[in-house]
């Protein structure tokens, strides 16, 4: 009798953890779903904002910003490297969490996001789906405007 409760009980704690673990996959996988669209919306608007002629950094012209640090290099921030290196801008800075894994180019150290900010006028950030929490941080840090990749193409009538 205890051998049968005692399996009957095991079954069912398994049956539990099964549907714990497998509602945390689900969810974590809505969440990956989100982003992805969140990335999708955002360079469908940075690709009609260059179909109809303008350029991102319009933005930082329009604004005198001519000194920029990008936060966050993954294919975002990589994307936005490239767009901005060429124009008359001046990147002061990349960060990233994972800093150490990143490679720009020669002239372009990534620092981790706990190293000193050189003095800019803005900070772009390219994980647009982190950017409060981001934006919070650096906050306590610095004075500089922080604004989102999301922020940036948005502010474009296309």
């Amino acid at each position: 009798m205890d051998n049968a409760l005692f399996c009957t009980a095991g079954f069912i704690v398994g049956i539990l953890v099964g549907y714990v673990v497998f509602f945390a996959l689900t969810l974590e996988i809505r969440k990956d779903i989100q982003k992805l669209k969140f990335f999708y919306r955002l360079l469908v608007r940075w690709m009609l904002i260059k179909v109809n002629d303008k350029e991102i950094y319009s933005f930082f012209y329009e604004r005198h910003m001519k000194k920029i640090i990008i936060y966050g290099m993954k294919e975002l921030g990589e994307i936005l490297y490239a767009d901005l290196k060429h124009a008359d801008l001046d990147i002061v800075q990349i960060i990233d969490r994972d800093a150490d894994k990143m490679y720009v180019d020669a002239d372009m150290h990534v620092s981790y996001p706990d190293d000193l900010l050189e003095n800019a006028d803005v900070i772009v950030v390219t994980a647009v789906t982190e950017f409060d929490s981001i934006k919070d941080n650096l906050s306590k840090k610095t004075k500089t405007s922080i604004v989102s990749l999301s922020q940036i193409t948005g502010s474009f009538d296309v």
